[in-house]
């Protein structure tokens, strides 16, 4: 890919989580994003459960408003001081990614290798996992 140019990087889509490999993929996101001259959305996704009593949120409103506050500090420390904040909710973490990509033209997916899902594969967290697998885009992951 070349900056400028067919083929260059348009849209960088970087979810968090709080999770360290998901703070140190916002700042590689970040140097990406300021290097290509890209736009950069920080995600966040309230996931939510299903249960016999009610649905209830993984997350409260106060961690996601932390999670994306942290993530603007990280990326202006890579000197990108302007990225599109976004929180979504939704049941599946990796689906809600996805949806996101194909909706707003996103080039470039670059997460964290295993964050605080409930579910983690042995080194490679299960979100991860199924975005790698199934995002027509270009993914890097950051451990």
């Amino acid at each position: 890919m070349h900056e400028n140019g067919v083929g260059a990087v348009k849209h960088i889509l970087c979810p968090i989580d709080g999770s360290d490999p998901g703070k140190r993929a916002v700042a590689t996101a970040a140097a990406m994003a300021q290097r290509m001259q890209a736009k950069l959305t920080l995600l966040h996704i309230t996931q939510y459960v299903v249960g016999r009593s009610g649905v209830y949120e993984v997350s409260t409103p106060e961690e996601t408003e932390r999670y994306l506050a942290e993530a603007q500090v990280i990326a202006s420390h890579e000197a990108y001081n302007d990225p599109a904040l976004r929180n979504v909710r939704a049941r599946d973490p990796a689906n809600a990614i996805l949806d996101f990509v194909e909706e707003n033209e996103v080039d470039h997916i670059v997460m964290g290798a295993a964050g605080k899902g409930a579910m983690k594969s042995f080194l490679l967290g299960s979100v991860s996992s199924d975005i790698l697998r199934k995002a027509y885009c270009p993914v890097t992951i950051v451990h």
